[in-house]
């Protein structure tokens, strides 16, 4: 799973849900686990990108 595939975890939730259903336990942690790491590493470059490019409060006088 690449990050460029964040716009698919709804997808991904549809098969957690049906590999739980199925009592496939062990393949949804799994896949839970790499759509947790993908939307966990989107957010910390959001917080990057904002921390660069939006300007710092100043203290005023």
């Amino acid at each position: 799973m690449k990050p460029q595939d964040l716009f698919l975890t709804g997808a991904y939730l549809i098969k957690l849900d049906v590999l739980n259903n199925l009592k496939k336990h062990q393949e949804a942690l799994s896949l839970l686990e790499q759509v947790y790491d993908m939307n966990k590493s989107s957010k910390k470059r959001k917080i990057k990108y904002l921390d660069e490019f939006l300007p710092k409060n100043q203290e005023q006088n």
